[in-house]
Formats: structure tokens, sequence, C-alpha cells
């Protein structure tokens, strides 16, 4: 009897080692101080989107001034 060899069909690899989490975990927490100073940036990095969306669009004046206009002054300049 001839002992036969055949290949399995190879696996798929790990799923936490491939895609957005294989990247994720090999760049940006693939140690202690990487994942500590990963989530401190992020916390800041909210902070500031979260800081220039309130300014931006929910706290802006987008009306602007026309106090001018109405007392028959011009405004000249740049302001």
């Amino acid at each position: 009897m001839a002992n036969k060899h055949e290949f399995q069909p190879s696996l798929p690899p790990p799923a936490n080692t491939v895609g957005v989490v294989g990247w994720l975990r090999k760049n940006l927490f693939s140690s202690p101080v990487n994942s500590i100073v990963t989530l401190i940036l992020a916390y800041f990095a909210i902070q500031g989107v979260t800081y220039v969306v309130n300014w931006a669009f929910l706290n802006a004046d987008w009306v602007g001034s026309t106090g001018c206009l109405y007392s028959g002054r011009r405004m000249l300049g740049i302001y």
C-alpha cells in the first residue's frame, strides 16, 4: 500500500492579524507604551475636533454685524 500525501487547503490567517484590526495591533498597540501614547493622542484629537466643530458650526455667527449699515457709517479697511 503506497502512502499517498494530499495537501490540505491553506487556512485563512487569524482575523486579528490582517485588515484594520491587524494594522492597529501591529502599529498602534504593539506595546504598553504605544497603547498609552495612542490613547492619550486620540483623546487630544477628539477634544480638538470637538472644539473645531463647536467653533465653526454650532457657536458660529453666520449672520454678521449690520450695526454700521443702519447708522449711516461705512466700514472701511480690514476688520
